[in-house]
């Protein structure tokens, strides 16, 4: 259990803590594998100067978000976490990545799973909600309501509910509305014009998601501030949530999917860490 003072205001806040040896690992690997990827944009596309810093920020950006994400959805094998932080950021080889989604995708991930404890506060969901229009004015990702509406309906049914998350659920539903409006209308044409090795990738690695939030066991972790184990329909839940925010994505078609690629890289390290438990990086 750790305590934080970030605590008293937030219960989507997670500080990486530099005195547990892990988190020292990933604030030296997250840029390690920034500067890895900027150095393959100049080796193989010949990035400028400029350009390669840029993909260097980005790649730490994108490593750290989907090693966070790993984490949410597979709180018990932390190791499967790293696989991820240094995938996700080659995906920025093959076209920009979607990190405000991926960000919200994580904070989404956190008010339903509770990984720090409390119920997230009317600060955190509105910060969500913020964050979420951002994600849908820059990314173009309308469907990111939906699994918006989806979190917050969960975090108002399942263990200890928030019955006023149905406010929020109303909030995302109209931002889906208006969003759909704005951006949705070509998205029937680019996922079928989405190269089918993308999709199939994506379909079965949507199988092998729902099959490990289906058989969820009972967590090991617990939470951060309280020290309660997590609940096991909160953290398969969670790992849903997560899937729509990726496929939202995807409706976008080919330029979607590998916008997506650090959410989906969370995603396959997860399963990854279901299949091989006892695997040590």
């Amino acid at each position: 259990m750790t305590t934080h003072r970030v605590h008293k205001y937030s219960s989507i806040a997670r500080p990486l803590e530099a005195n547990y040896p892990t988190n020292r690992a990933v604030l030296f690997l997250a840029p390690l594998a920034g500067i890895a990827v900027a150095v393959a944009d100049i080796v193989w596309f010949d990035a400028g100067p400029l350009a390669a810093l840029l993909t260097a920020i980005l790649g730490l950006l994108v490593a750290f978000l989907s090693w966070a994400l790993t984490r949410e959805l597979a709180p018990d094998h932390e190791s499967a976490a790293f696989l991820a932080l240094v995938a996700a950021p080659f995906g920025l080889l093959l076209g920009p990545a979607a990190i405000l989604s991926a960000a919200v995708a994580l904070f989404l991930a956190r008010i339903v799973n509770r990984t720090v404890g409390p119920a997230a506060t009317g600060a955190d969901c509105i910060l969500t909600l913020i964050l979420l229009a951002l994600a849908m004015w820059r990314d173009g990702a309308w469907a990111l309501g939906v699994a918006a509406m989806l979190a917050f309906a969960l975090d108002a049914t399942l263990f200890r509910p928030q019955p006023r998350r149905w406010l929020f659920v109303l909030a995302s539903l109209v931002m889906t509305v208006a969003g759909f409006v704005l951006f949705g209308a070509a998205d029937a044409v680019n996922i079928a014009a989405a190269p089918y090795e993308y999709l199939g990738l994506a379909v079965a690695l949507t199988l092998g998601v729902l099959l490990i939030a289906m058989t969820q066991p009972a967590p090991v972790s617990v939470c951060d501030a309280t020290g309660e184990p997590l609940n096991r329909a909160r953290l398969s839940y969670s790992i849903v949530v997560v899937l729509v925010s990726a496929w939202a994505l995807a409706l976008a078609g080919q330029t979607g999917l590998v916008a997506g690629i650090p959410i989906w890289a969370a995603l396959a390290a997860a399963v990854e860490g279901r299949i091989m438990p006892k695997r040590k990086v």
